[in-house]
């Protein structure tokens, strides 16, 4: 029969391990702080944005993302814009005119944020197609 003892020994055992918990009278309440470090990613997304020449202007829409409360900025790299050449983006409504030297900002959000974007690109006396990259930039 001592295998019917087993129980009832590990059932004191509980309480005596349990019972020093139950010293000080009420439970206290506890505090406990967890924190992470999350990586700053921030990303556009966006079809091929290319204007041939000569062409009609472009349109897009293009997704930002970026996770830090900092904020960031959207920027256009294109190749360098040749005497006579001139193109516009026009970006969640507001136009900018590219600048010759093959790089603009087009927005700058104060925190971060996940949208869509309406995107169209229009040029006048273009040589050659005009492609441009978009690049989310921390602050």
């Amino acid at each position: 029969r001592g295998w019917t003892m087993r129980p009832a020994l590990a059932g004191m055992t509980v309480l005596l391990i349990a019972a020093p918990a139950f010293a000080d009278g009420p439970a206290r309440s506890q505090r406990a702080a967890i924190s992470a470090n999350v990586p700053v990613h921030c990303a556009v997304d966006s079809g091929p944005l290319q204007l041939p020449a000569a062409a009609e202007p472009v349109e897009d829409t293009v997704t930002e993302f970026c996770n830090t409360a900092r904020g960031f900025e959207i920027v256009a790299s294109y190749r360098p814009l040749a005497d006579g050449e001139t193109a516009s983006v026009t970006y969640g409504g507001t136009s900018i005119a590219l600048d010759p030297g093959g790089s603009v900002s087009l927005a700058v959000r104060s925190t971060g944020a996940y949208g869509t974007q309406p995107i169209s690109i229009s040029g006048d006396g273009l040589v050659d197609a005009l492609t441009i990259s978009l690049h989310a930039n921390p602050l």
